[in-house]
């Protein structure tokens, strides 16, 4: 789970049916869910005994807020889509069958943003997740400098003047 929140570009987790647990927990750990509208989300570990790591009780805390959180994890019960929708987990709603026509559109923006940009603000939001703990300030500060002053950022200011689509070179 850590590998895909620290995966250095956005991850979409595509969802169908019931995310339970495992499949909950790694949900939550991508950037963005697309779900279908009857796709439901459980982390039922506290009807069978068991408790989560801080480590899920803070991503789960994090996704969901303080008092959706605590339905997640102490009810344990599936959350419909619709309802995660709401609360801004899951980013779009797809019908039955739908999950690659409702999830294309957001792929396709994140595949057409600058690829420096997109690596250095998920430097960040990983950053901000370990609570910056030990972080040196400075190389996150260098790092957006780098890609504010790189031949991408000049690409993608210049064609949203110009409105025209950028082309990126990850440079």
């Amino acid at each position: 789970f850590d590998a895909v929140q620290r995966y250095p570009l956005p991850v979409v987790a595509l969802v169908h049916g019931r995310a339970i647990a495992g499949g909950c927990e790694l949900a939550l750990h991508c950037d963005f869910i697309v779900a279908e509208r009857d796709a439901a989300f459980a982390m039922p570990l506290a009807q069978i005994g068991v408790s989560t790591t801080w480590f899920l009780t803070k991503k789960i805390v994090e996704a969901a807020g303080a008092h959706a959180g605590r339905e997640f994890l102490l009810l344990g019960e599936p959350i419909a889509a619709d309802r995660l929708h709401q609360l801004g987990i899951v980013a779009r709603l797809a019908g039955p069958g739908g999950l690659d026509e409702v999830s294309r559109p957001l792929i396709d923006r994140l595949a057409a943003n600058a690829p420096l940009s997109l690596r250095s603000m998920k430097r960040l939001l990983i950053a901000m997740n370990d609570h910056m703990m030990a972080t040196d300030y400075g190389d996150l500060d260098r790092t957006a400098l780098a890609t504010y002053e790189s031949a991408d950022s000049k690409e993608g200011i210049a064609a949203r003047l110009a409105k025209r689509t950028p082309s990126f070179k990850g440079a």
